[in-house]
């Protein structure tokens, strides 16, 4: 059957600013990414669960379109590492980003907590964070209709996951870098960026 795709209209990038009023130039951006979900509690979810969190559309927090070069400067980061370039937005942007990871239950690492709480000091004290609904449990689709035709983005791929250093020099994995597949921060015990690497000698 014949399908509508949108191509024009105006859809405001709260990130930075800019209104895009090509669709090509837009992205949906996960406010959390899914790798940053993964580290932070996601990797021991079931598959449907993560699914369900990829394409969630129950809470308006979780999904933004945003403008292409802001999602890409985005990438994977946490507000340790990124916030909007528009810091008029800031504070709209962390209350989601609490929102989201507390839904969800998942953890913030020491650094990305630190940043979280400083920035609320200093910008949004009075900030207020507004109630959510039990995070779905499984992807919901209506009967009629393929869930292809919601917002689908790619679930994260499995990724090799090691209990202890041991385990992970074991499998000659060691050392494990920061946006490498099997870092966590439950193995980088000094917070360096590198997890289980060799002691050092001499």
């Amino acid at each position: 059957s014949a399908r509508c795709v949108v191509t024009t209209g105006e859809w405001p990038s709260s990130y930075d600013g800019a209104t895009i009023t090509n669709a090509s130039n837009s992205d949906v951006d996960h406010v959390v990414s899914l790798k940053e979900a993964w580290d932070s509690g996601a990797w021991a979810w079931s598959d449907q669960r993560r699914i369900a969190y990829a394409n969630d559309t129950t809470d308006n927090r979780t999904l933004r379109v945003v403008s292409i070069a802001s999602n890409r400067s985005k990438g994977d980061a946490d507000p340790s590492n990124w916030l909007p370039p528009r810091r008029s937005d800031w504070c709209r942007f962390l209350g989601d980003w609490i929102a989201i990871k507390a839904r969800w239950d998942l953890s913030m690492d020491r650094s990305e907590a630190g940043r979280i709480r400083n920035v609320l000091r200093a910008r949004c004290p009075d900030l207020t964070v507004a109630r959510w609904a039990p995070a779905p449990r499984a992807t919901v689709a209506a009967p009629s209709e393929p869930l292809s035709d919601s917002i689908t983005v790619p679930v994260a791929p499995s990724l090799p996951y090691y209990s202890t250093c041991a385990v992970a020099r074991l499998a000659g994995a060691a050392p494990l870098r920061r946006g490498e597949p099997g870092y966590r921060i439950g193995l980088d015990g000094d917070g360096d960026g590198v997890a289980c690497e060799l002691p050092k000698t001499g």
